[in-house]
């Protein structure tokens, strides 16, 4: 392993540079304008209890554990924080046309994934058969946060485009295109028709204190039940602004622990 670093860091070369694609987490400040993200924090703040509400499907624990989970991202939105996006470059195409309406084209996608959303989704059994599948909403941007920084996301993926080094290859945008200009309005037209979840999927039963609704206490055992543990991504109560992979591994050694 050593020699593969050695190799990417004196020549690029190696199983290193085999990587299909590379990406980079976006603070906020880079998206937006401070005064934007202040704005956007101060309205989040004042609507904080409606959308717990709206959030909670009626369960008034949950309300209140989502109005801890928005205070506290709001605060990293505060202080510059919080990195809600994703900017993600592979080589190929990864969109919604379908193969063929594109034209025989080459194409290098730049992606932009929101990591923090406040919005909250909600899942429900659908029959007393366990095998019967769930029925899921993920309510996806339903708070105005998530929408605002992911259409900073998707223009900051088009002015990359065309900044040094990438504007030596650069030939056309694709999607959106080149005809919705630079109106943040007609962006997020665009994300609202294609926009698709991202497999980073958490808090359906949250390390939380069970009066903020939560599902498991902090040895990962549910509430209410004895000796029954969760040991997945659905225990971590809000999104981090991280692939998963490492963070599950942590939650499968925690249980390991002797205290557990």
């Amino acid at each position: 392993m050593q020699e593969q670093l050695d190799l990417w860091y004196k020549s690029r070369s190696g199983l290193y540079s085999a990587a299909p694609r590379t990406l980079g987490l976006a603070a906020a400040f880079d998206l937006l304008s401070k005064d934007r993200v202040s704005e956007l924090v101060n309205n989040a703040r004042r609507d904080i209890d409606k959308y717990a509400f709206q959030y909670a499907n009626g369960n008034d624990a949950l309300q209140q554990g989502i109005k801890a989970q928005h205070e506290i991202a709001l605060d990293l939105y505060d202080q510059d924080q919080q990195a809600p996006i994703e900017l993600n470059v592979e080589p190929g195409y990864s969109g919604p046309t379908p193969l063929a309406g594109r034209g025989g084209k080459n194409f290098t996608t730049v992606s932009a994934v929101l990591y923090s959303p406040l919005s909250r989704g909600r899942s429900h059994i659908t029959s007393t058969n366990a095998t019967a599948q769930p029925a899921v909403d993920p309510v996806y941007l339903s708070h105005p946060m998530d929408v605002a920084v992911l259409i900073g996301g998707v223009q900051a993926t088009r002015k990359v485009l065309r900044a040094p080094p990438l504007n030596s290859i650069f030939v056309e945008e694709f999607e959106p295109g080149t005809d919705i200009g630079g109106s943040d309005k007609r962006v997020e037209a665009y994300i609202r028709n294609v926009a698709g979840g991202d497999n980073h999927e958490v808090g359906t039963m949250p390390m939380m204190p069970r009066s903020l609704g939560g599902v498991v206490d902090t040895e990962l055992k549910v509430y209410g039940i004895y000796n029954v543990r969760i040991v997945d991504a659905g225990i971590i109560p809000m999104p981090i602004s991280s692939h998963l992979a490492a963070t599950i591994y942590m939650i499968g050694e925690k249980v390991r622990d002797p205290f557990c």
